[in-house]
């Protein structure tokens, strides 16, 4: 009875909505069928927000309904978002992260249903479609305090930093700066697919909003040199290696988590307040650019995104509109050339 109570307590908390760091009875588990073989996918933190999650919407069920978890319908999921999500002041994401927790228990349940236990199960938790959540309301004050806006001045001290102490992190931040490319589009260059002369290389996308599934990139001539020098070092360390970034570990690429971690604590040594990931250096020269009256057209395109309304079927395959691109690339580069400075 105790537990329960605590649990309640949590429960009515918006401080403690689905956060990993609350620690909910082990009893409950009980509460919730195949929990334990379905948590097994998971990380320990993932496990957490994901058992919080559950629990939580399984407390909401017994209180306002009297049913367990497998008992829900389509019904009892829209109003568990419209009574209890939606009302509750957070990201418009982190209501979407609370859809998706549901819905992935719930297709497992579906697929032990039907496959070992042929019985039909329906998954309760409907198309994305039909939620409408409510943004949280912040002000552009609010926006300002929480983080500020990322400048040259602040990304030439990490371009620095990290050129005289993690060399690796400097090639890749570098990259991201220069080439706009994605984080995981950047850790799978193989090394055969850089060009020096002109200056690009070509990676595997996987985006629903790339060009093309092969993405082309530019990098500036100052940069040449650097890149030149990190392939030197890897292959002195590495038995020929493939990948421009070779994992220690395996025979493959690093992982996109690990510029992640990188630049987070290259921000915590730096003391920089600014957003720095890997991403927010691809929306950094997409907004210079923007800056610079770029037509949208090329914008998109040296962003390996496809334009609206444009028919770019093989453009980039075209040996005259890769110079054009890479023309307009060098005439619109936001950034001055890079040189390096001691550290103080």
């Amino acid at each position: 009875m105790i537990e329960k109570e605590v649990f309640r307590q949590r429960y009515s908390d918006p401080q403690c909505l689905g956060r990993s760091n609350i620690l909910y009875p082990t009893s409950f588990n009980e509460k919730i069928p195949f929990f334990n073989d379905f948590m097994r996918r998971y990380s320990k933190t993932t496990y957490r927000r994901i058992r919080n999650k559950l629990l939580h919407f399984t407390l909401f069920l017994e209180d306002h309904y009297d049913k367990n978890i497998l008992e829900a319908d389509i019904n009892d999921v829209l109003s568990y978002f419209k009574d209890e999500i939606d009302k509750r002041n957070i990201l418009r994401e982190s209501k979407s992260k609370f859809r998706d927790a549901l819905n992935a228990y719930y297709k497992y349940v579906k697929e032990i249903k039907e496959k070992i236990e042929k019985t039909l199960f329906i998954n309760p938790v409907p198309s994305l479609n039909l939620f409408d959540f409510t943004e949280k309301d912040l002000l552009i004050e609010d926006l300002e305090k929480k983080e500020d806006l990322l400048t040259y001045e602040v990304v030439e001290r990490v371009l620095n930093y990290t050129y005289w102490t993690r060399k690796r992190c400097f090639i890749i931040t570098s990259l991201l700066l220069y080439s706009g490319a994605r984080v995981s589009e950047i850790c799978r260059i193989k090394i055969k697919n850089i060009d020096f002369e002109e200056r690009y290389f070509y990676t595997k996308v996987k985006s629903k909003k790339a060009l093309n599934r092969w993405g082309i990139y530019f990098f500036p001539k100052f940069f040449v040199p650097y890149l030149k020098e990190w392939i030197s070092q890897i292959e002195a360390e590495y038995n020929d290696p493939i990948f421009l970034f070779p994992s220690p570990y395996t025979n493959s690429q690093i992982m996109p988590k690990t510029p992640w971690k990188n630049l987070r604590v290259v921000k915590n040594d730096l003391g920089i307040k600014a957003r720095l990931n890997p991403h927010s250096f691809r929306d950094f020269i997409n907004t210079e650019r923007f800056d610079k009256d770029l037509n949208a057209k090329f914008r998109c395109l040296l962003l390996n995104q496809t334009p609206k309304n444009v028919n770019v079927k093989n453009y980039l395959k075209k040996y005259k509109k890769r110079k054009e691109l890479l023309k307009i690339y060098d005439e619109t580069l936001p950034f001055p050339e890079f040189n390096p400075k001691d550290l103080i």
